[in-house]
């Protein structure tokens, strides 16, 4: 008897099968293995992304100015949590969506507040907290918002 072993790994997505032993076994287990992850696939529904509107307001609700926006959302002070705010505005007033730190920047304006000094860093920061999901406008960098994102404005009010 041989004391080979064959091995065979295949990655579809974030699902992963290996599978280690004689060949026949491989072979057979594979076959069985890969019918029922592309089946697991087909089977599993679309993941639905929550839209922003903070809870009890209604789309046609929703403040048709920025600073009353704000005061919606309660007013936040630091630069990260204006930065969300600004990105659900953008997104529910605006329709602008992915944003880049320009749009951020004119958020800041339309509502006279004093700008972060590093708007970059803000969304990096907000990116590595998964608020934020990297994505591309007009060949620069820009960002969309995420699922924890969205649940943390709902939060915010």
């Amino acid at each position: 008897m041989s004391d080979i072993q064959t091995k065979i790994k295949v990655k579809l997505g974030d699902r992963e099968i290996e599978v280690q032993g004689s060949e026949d076994y491989v072979n057979s287990k594979f076959a069985e293995l890969k019918e029922e992850i592309f089946a697991f696939k087909i089977d599993t529904p679309a993941r639905v992304i929550q839209d922003p509107v903070p809870e009890g307001v209604l789309a046609s609700e929703l403040p048709d100015n920025l600073p009353a926006f704000l005061a919606l959302k309660g007013n936040p002070r630091g630069f990260q949590d204006l930065t969300l705010v600004f990105a659900e505005w953008l997104l529910r007033t605006e329709h602008i969506e992915p944003f880049n730190r320009t749009d951020i920047n004119n958020c800041y304006r339309l509502t006279r507040l004093s700008p972060s000094k590093n708007i970059p860093t803000d969304l990096i920061r907000l990116q590595g907290k998964g608020y934020l999901l990297p994505d591309e406008k007009e060949g620069v960098l820009a960002y969309r918002l995420s699922k924890t994102g969205i649940d943390y404005l709902n939060q915010m009010g």
